[in-house]
């Protein structure tokens, strides 16, 4: 078996769409060899050496995935990592070093702008893993005004395995949905500067193959314009447990 067909055990079925990942590193040479290692592995790779040029390419392309060496001239890989969940909430952020012990993983952890630290030298089969899992992790927007209920979909989906970002407006959702590929959204029927229906229609309209689930308490609203919307209904108060069926495409 070759290299590339023992990694590509590791990567699941998940969506057809291959991870984008950006790479950091000011060593050369460990960057290139990481940046074929992902290529390899099927995935779209973007490379920088320094959080400068990082943040430039972030700027301008959406991706799913980071993985940052912790040290850095200018700014460490824990810095970097803020900044580009500043740009795009949804990005995973991912650590990779051979620096750090089990005390300080044990705080970058808990601080939440690092989902994981890989360490140096790369378990490749490890690697492959962990980026596999990710691939087929299913990712859903919540839009919705109710900063409670937003935490509390969040909490739920998250517990069976999604990644989930959050929007509180239109336009909040509008930018979230050019940064990231969703497989399920759930938006409020009325929503502050915009309208939720709307918002559902042109999801539905640009991306077809996005679960859209139109959460609202006013049914008779919605009556005369159901079949225009092609959206699925979740009435609220609802059952969290039939959302989340709605959610896989069950309901």
């Amino acid at each position: 078996m070759s290299l590339s067909e023992a990694l590509q055990s590791h990567v699941g079925p998940g969506t057809n769409k291959p991870l984008r990942i950006i790479c950091v590193d000011d060593e050369a040479d460990a960057l290139a060899n990481l940046r074929e290692l992902l290529q390899l592995l099927g995935y779209e790779v973007d490379v920088a050496g320094c959080g400068r040029d990082a943040l430039k390419l972030a700027a301008q392309n959406s991706y799913d995935l980071a993985l940052l060496d912790f040290r850095m001239p200018e700014m460490n890989g824990i810095e970097l990592a803020a900044k580009l969940k500043a740009l795009c909430p949804c990005m995973i952020t991912m650590l990779v070093t051979a620096y750090l012990n089990a005390e300080q993983e044990s705080d970058v952890s808990a601080g939440q702008q690092v989902r994981r630290i890989i360490n140096k030298p790369l378990d490749i089969n490890r690697l492959a893993k962990i980026l596999g899992d990710v691939q087929v992790e299913q990712t859903v927007l919540v839009v919705d005004d109710d900063l409670d209920l937003c935490q509390n979909l969040k909490d739920a989906f998250e517990q069976i395995g999604y990644r989930v970002c959050l929007a509180h407006d239109v336009e909040q959702a509008e930018k979230m949905l050019e940064l990231a590929r969703f497989q399920v959204v759930l938006v409020d029927y009325r929503l502050p500067g915009g309208d939720g229906m709307k918002l559902a229609s042109h999801i539905r309209q640009e991306k077809p193959d996005c679960n859209v689930i139109l959460m609202t308490g006013y049914r008779n609203e919605l009556a005369d314009n159901l079949g225009e919307l092609k959206a699925k209904i979740c009435y609220k108060p609802f059952d969290i447990g039939t959302l989340l069926e709605t959610a896989r495409g069950r309901g």
